[in-house]
């Protein structure tokens, strides 16, 4: 189990859903700065989330086959938290961003 913020419960490893998976290309977007366009584009044009609490981000590396190194970024955010704004995927009016993590998978 993670630790949550000091005082706080342990989380579960699983109560944080990914909202957005991309690769982490030059001249791209941060993942804070992804995650606010992300929300734009559903109608939020503020930070609704407590960055320290309820948003995750997890960098996945690999080399290219000519040995060149690549990213992926993973925001993930707290089910909870989604669900408060109506954004959970399970829920019918949310819509997850398009793409795998990594990609290939």
């Amino acid at each position: 189990m993670r630790r949550g913020p000091e005082g706080s419960p342990p989380r579960r490893p699983d109560d944080r859903v990914s909202v957005i998976a991309y690769e982490n290309l030059p001249g791209g977007p941060g993942p804070l700065a992804a995650l606010r366009a992300w929300l734009r584009a559903r109608g939020v044009d503020w930070m609704p989330f407590d960055l320290t609490a309820e948003v995750g981000v997890d960098l996945a590396c690999a080399r290219d086959p000519d040995g060149h190194a690549r990213g992926w970024y993973d925001i993930r955010v707290s089910a909870a938290a989604l669900r408060r704004l109506g954004l959970h995927p399970d829920q019918p009016a949310a819509h997850r961003a398009p793409g795998s993590f990594p990609p290939g998978r």
